[in-house]
């Protein structure tokens, strides 16, 4: 594999997003040849350097807060720091990062776990924006495949897998090649009638119509009617906008559904306050989302499904490479 090319950190992120920043002061500690950042590096870094341009006061302009464009600067640090302390419980031991100096200083840590190495994963496809295209589609494809993993360990033994994303390497010979083919597949696979011709996709539509993963518990008669549920996998910050796609009310004019099935969203962003709540509730539009914390707990007591993945070579790529931040 490639180099990953980090070559964007000196500009900060665009979204107003408490746990985005907090990605981001995580990215500058992994990369920094100290291994840690501080909250006083943070705020320096839009403070004194004039080559960073001004920052969008949308991003730290809040009307409840009083003071300089400064004091709103530290306070929203500040915030974003206390979402990292709600990192330090939420992940434990494999989180791969410490807060020192009361708080004030967040350092790698120089022993990482598999789960932790997961955990940087995570970070990186979360932040796609700082990765060159080839490695970002490598990133997006390993992805898919942790989150089949991840889907595996939440659903019980019985159940069947079925990766549908676009051409993946790793999917069944069955879910390659024309898009009718596979929704036949798939119909048939559930136990239901598809509705579709080939003419309705195309002859060379090899897409996946926004369904990445099928889970389902079958009976041991082929009647139908089963329990499954259809996934999507999103590692862009508009994944609120690609949610339905795989759900029931989409794919109910490609296949005759016996019943209602529940939709899941995979997403590798720490979707999180610093209480542990969803950032914000109401972008969750009736489906399920599996963010970084869901992800890693669903690894946390199968660590045996680890190895299922294999190594994450993107990873081990990414912690050789060294910069100074600042």
């Amino acid at each position: 594999m490639a180099n990953i090319n980090i070559t964007t950190l000196e500009t900060p992120p665009g979204q107003k997003n408490i746990y985005t920043w907090a990605d981001y002061i995580e990215l500058l500690a992994l990369q920094n040849l100290d291994k840690e950042i501080s909250r006083a590096d943070v705020i320096n870094r839009f403070q004194e350097r004039k080559d960073l341009g001004e920052i969008d006061p949308n991003i730290i302009s809040d009307a409840n807060l009083i003071g300089t464009q400064d004091d709103k600067l530290t306070r929203f640090i500040d915030d974003c720091f206390r979402n990292l302390e709600y990192r330090i419980g939420a992940f434990g031991d494999n989180y791969p990062f410490t807060l020192i100096e009361k708080g004030k200083v967040l350092r790698r840590n120089e022993n990482l776990s598999n789960l932790s190495k997961l955990y940087i994963f995570l970070l990186l496809a979360a932040n796609l924006r700082y990765i060159d295209k080839k490695n970002g589609n490598c990133i997006t494809t390993m992805f898919e495949i942790v989150s089949l993993e991840a889907l595996k360990n939440y659903f019980p033994k019985v159940a069947s897998t079925i990766l549908f994303g676009a051409n993946h390497p790793d999917a069944d010979e069955r879910y390659k090649g024309k898009l009718s083919e596979k929704i036949k597949n798939l119909a048939e696979d559930l136990n239901e009638i598809h509705l579709i011709k080939e003419e309705d996709f195309g002859p060379h539509n090899t897409g996946d119509d926004g369904l990445d993963l099928v889970a389902y518990i079958p009976f041991t008669d082929k009647a139908r009617g089963m329990l499954y549920v259809f996934c999507q996998c999103a590692c862009t910050e508009e994944w609120d906008k690609k949610q339905n796609d795989c759900s029931f009310q989409t794919w109910d004019s490609k296949i005759d559904f016996t019943c209602f099935f529940s939709h899941m969203v995979f997403v590798p962003f720490c979707f999180r306050n610093a209480t542990g709540d969803w950032y914000n509730y109401h972008r969750i539009s009736k489906s399920i989302l599996v963010d970084r914390i869901r992800l890693y707990n669903l690894f946390l007591n199968n660590l045996e499904s680890l190895e299922n993945i294999g190594e994450l070579p993107v990873v081990e790529n990414f912690l050789s490479q060294k910069e100074t931040i600042f």
